[in-house]
Formats: C-alpha cells, structure tokens, sequence
C-alpha cells in the first residue's frame, strides 16, 4: 500500500536521530483518510518532532494550476511557520506563451476523428461535456457517469484544471478544436 512509505519514511526518522527537520509532501487525503489516522501515526510515532500541515493550491504558489498537495513539517529546532506570501496564479495562455517549437514534442498532437471534433466545436471555453448537443452526446454521456473534465476546454485567462491522463479525457486546447499536446500540457 501507499501509506506504507509514510512508515518507511517514520522508520528512517527514527533511526537516525541527526534528523532536525523533515518535510513530506503529499495528496491532501494524507491528512484526513480514515479521520486523520495517518497523521495521528506520525505525531504518535515522531512526537520528539514539532508537526504541522498546510495544504496548497499550485496556483496559490504563482503555478500555472489547481492542484492541491499536502505539506507536513516536523521540526526538532523550533515550531515551523507555515505562513506564506500568496501568489496570483499563472493562466493557460501564460503557459501556452512559453510553448514553441524547440520544445521536445512540440508535434505530439493526437488528431482527433472528425466526430470527436465535431463534439469539441460545440464546447466554448471553461466548458465540459455538458455543452455537447444531446443528440452528439457518446452513450457514457447518457449514463450520469461522465467525470467534469471529459471534454474540457482550457480557458486562456484562467488557471488549468489538474492534469492527469489529458488524452483520456479529451482535453481540449483553448482555441483550436483538438487535444492539448504533449509539450502544451
């Protein structure tokens, strides 16, 4: 399992009493899974450690997306101060900006059937599969079982969804009615 590295990670704390600080970085559920189990096993088993959590948004950091990780921060030499300066966060067309093509798979663009970019012209900026004409709509559409990001458009002035499996999702490019590249993303 996954959260066996956060015993592993315990164990060599623990066996090397050197350790002044540590920082672990993570999904959020790290601090809620099973009403804070995992945390309460870390202050439990590092309580020699002063521990404290944030959580943040990338684009909080002045990154280009909404992505939230876990920060955990144990300290032997004093409490951490988990204040930090908020930055605004960068957009889809800030990103796309820097995008060019000496970038290594600038042409690693899936091309789109003509169906499926047919059903991409319908959906405007910011928008999902929700904008699609019913009757255009694919049967997974129909069974309420379509993730929010199925055919999500980016939209150039705001910041980018998380990106996990883009192509899977058929995320679409701001501007032009097919996938985001592999460089864009």
């Amino acid at each position: 399992q996954d959260i066996d590295l956060l015993d592993e990670y315990i164990r060599i704390l623990k066996s090397n009493k050197h350790f002044k600080a540590f920082v672990i970085e993570n999904v959020p559920q790290v601090i809620t899974s099973n009403k804070g189990k995992y945390l309460d096993n870390l202050k439990e088993k590092l309580e020699d450690f002063d521990i404290n959590y944030i959580i943040l948004k990338d684009n909080e950091c002045g990154g280009y997306t909404t992505r939230k990780r876990a920060f955990i921060f144990g300290s032997k030499i004093g409490k951490v101060s988990l204040a930090y300066v908020k930055k605004i966060g960068k957009t889809v067309g800030d990103a796309l900006k820097k995008v060019n093509e000496k970038w290594f798979n600038f042409n690693d663009i899936t091309i789109p059937n003509k169906e499926t970019k047919e059903r991409m012209g319908y959906v405007p900026q910011g928008g999902n599969w929700i904008d699609i004409p019913k009757d255009k709509w694919l049967p997974s559409f129909k069974i309420g079982r379509t993730h929010s990001n199925t055919y999500r458009r980016l939209a150039l002035d705001e910041t980018s969804i998380t990106l996990a499996n883009y192509r899977k999702c058929n995320l679409i490019h701001p501007t032009e009615n097919r996938g985001i590249s592999v460089a864009e993303a």
